[in-house]
C-alpha cells in the first residue's frame, strides 16, 4: 500500500493501472478462499477517479465493491455522491 500511496502523488495513472490490478487479484482470491476481499484498493481507486472526474469510473468501481460489501456504509454514501456527480454531467 506504500508503493500505492507514492505513485498516487508521483504518477496516478501508474497508480490507477495498479490498483485496477490488485482489485482483481484480491477479488480472486476472495472467491477462491471464500473470503470479501480488502476494501482499500476499491476506495484508493474510487480516489484516484473522482479526482480526474472519471465519475462513471468511479460509479463502477464502487459498484463493483457494492456486490462484495451490500449496503458497504461510507462506500455506499460514496456510491450515492459520485452517481448524482456521474448524472449531472449529462
Amino acid at each position: 500500500m506504500d508503493e500505492v500511496r507514492k505513485l498516487k502523488k508521483t504518477d496516478p495513472a501508474v497508480a490507477e493501472e495498479l490498483l485496477l490490478h490488485l482489485v482483481e487479484v484480491v477479488e480472486a482470491e476472495a472467491t477462491a478462499l471464500r473470503w470479501k476481499p480488502a476494501p482499500g484498493y476499491f476506495e484508493h481507486l474510487a480516489i484516484l477517479r473522482r479526482k480526474r472526474k472519471d465519475y462513471a469510473g468511479e460509479v463502477a468501481i464502487l459498484e463493483r465493491h457494492e456486490r462484495w460489501y451490500p449496503g458497504g456504509g461510507k462506500f455506499a454514501e460514496r456510491l450515492r455522491k459520485a452517481r448524482a456527480l456521474q448524472e449531472s454531467e449529462r
